[in-house]
């Protein structure tokens, strides 16, 4: 393959990929007004808030993961011109967002008498308890509405999720505006409002979402004329069995990264400050990486779906190849401009010389990042899912883990060496499934 046809590839690629990036970062946005708002009615709600976010978060992430699915399934079947498998794909898979978000539901709701165990004081546990009850029940609509904007992103369609999506932050926004604080005249409910926002805000995505892709024509073709008649069980467990490790997949990395919060609290506050800072700014770059990996499945998919499988590995690379040099920007932005990043959070001493050092390795392992994100999505637009999951379970859980306790603890390296052990994990990720894209796409079928 010529380099003009990595380029033509990788426009295609960023094409699909843009909307999908600007979505993950409206999110992200969210979040950040989300906590400044609830931030100002008090140091307990904010606590709630984040402690009700880290029960939930792991399952909802279980969730995207197995919905992953979707995007494959519709993918390969759009490359091969069956829009009615399409269809069929995208039943199946509300069949298993509903199911996995009442569950997820049901777990939520039943960890209630529990939640005092997990050691957080008593005043931020009772200011969690309802909000976490809104954010529970709006996981099954969460998850739906995810896989309708999987359906859509895999046939080339995706300004209807991410317009849908922005226009929910904005109107989570108003309503956190009115309920949190008593506006328009409905009572303050503070925190327990904020979860009553992003209930309405998700069910308005999922109306306009689904309201738009009957309408729109790229995807007119695949919408399922019958919704409940009979249903083939095995293609559903099909699903599954790719979904499942991708869910695994994602559990892990976020476990990992939830672990090393756990590490910086054994050493100090300061620490812990200056670790969220340094992740915040690694995981704000990242969303970009990570919306190219979404659109390189889908396209990955489309031509093995079409019958070419021999451009997977065009498309892979050239995607991983821009990847490593963008990531390589986000990297000497991060270590020229440390202090000065570090400086918009606070002015503490101690924490900007923690901090500062922390996104220096941020900023290393921006590399090592984008190609291991990227290598997983080419990886599953392959439908190849088992063996990454092997590959990240040892890069995080048996290198990643392991180092950064050796050298922050017995070695006496602090903060330094809990981030040094998250840039071997990743660097590990970045190696093992990288190889792994290059042999399963070698050879003459696939070169």
């Amino acid at each position: 393959m010529s380099g003009t046809g990595y380029i033509s590839e990788l426009r295609k690629t960023l094409l699909l990929a843009t909307p999908i990036m600007a979505g993950h970062l409206s999110q992200m946005i969210l979040g950040f007004v989300d906590t400044l708002m609830i931030g100002r009615v008090g140091v307990v709600p904010l606590a709630g808030a984040a402690f009700s976010n880290a029960v939930s978060n792991i399952l909802f992430i279980g969730g995207i993961g197995l919905l992953t699915a979707v995007s494959v399934f519709v993918s390969h079947a759009y490359g091969a011109g069956d829009r009615k498998e399409a269809g069929q794909v995208l039943r199946r898979g509300l069949i298993i967002a509903l199911s996995c978000g009442i569950l997820i539901f049901g777990l939520i709701r039943g960890s209630f008498p529990f939640l005092h165990m997990l050691g957080q004081p008593e005043d931020v546990i009772e200011a969690a308890k309802p909000y976490l009850f809104y954010i529970g029940l709006s996981i099954p609509v969460a998850l739906t509405n995810i896989c309708f904007k999987n359906f859509s992103e895999a046939q080339n369609a995706p300004w209807p999720g991410f317009w849908t999506g922005l226009g929910a932050v904005f109107l989570n926004i108003f309503l956190n505006w009115v309920l949190i604080y008593g506006n328009l005249g409905m009572p303050a409910m503070g925190l327990e409002g904020a979860g009553i926002a992003t209930l309405i805000s998700r069910f308005a995505n999922l109306f306009f979402l689904v309201a738009w892709l009957k309408r729109d024509a790229r995807c007119r073709e695949s919408w399922p004329m019958e919704w409940f008649g009979s249903l083939a069980w095995k293609p559903v467990l099909g699903m599954l069995r790719l979904g499942f490790p991708v869910a695994l997949q994602l559990i892990m990395e976020i476990g990992a990264f939830g672990a090393c919060t756990l590490l910086m609290g054994w050493i100090g506050v300061i620490e812990i400050a200056a670790h969220h800072i340094a992740i915040t700014y690694a995981a704000t770059t990242f969303m970009i990486p990570l919306g190219i990996s979404l659109a390189v499945a889908i396209r990955v998919g489309h031509v093995i779906g079409g019958g070419e499988p021999h451009r997977a590995r065009t498309i892979g690379f050239g995607s991983i190849g821009f990847g490593v040099l963008l990531s390589g920007v986000f990297a000497t932005f991060f270590i020229v401009l440390n202090v000065t990043l570090v400086g918009f959070f606070t002015k503490d001493p101690a924490t900007v010389a923690v901090a500062s050092v922390l996104i220096i390795i941020a900023g290393f392992f921006q590399l090592f990042d984008g190609v291991q994100v990227l290598s997983a999505g080419a990886l599953r637009g392959c439908k190849d899912v088992k063996v990454p999951t092997y590959i990240i379970f040892m890069a995080y859980w048996v290198i990643g883990i392991p180092v950064g306790s050796l050298l922050a603890f017995p070695m006496d390296f602090g903060a330094t060496g809990i981030w040094i052990g998250l840039a071997s994990g990743l660097g590990a990720a970045a190696i093992g499934l990288l190889a792994r894209f290059a042999l399963i796409t070698r050879g003459s079928h696939m070169a």
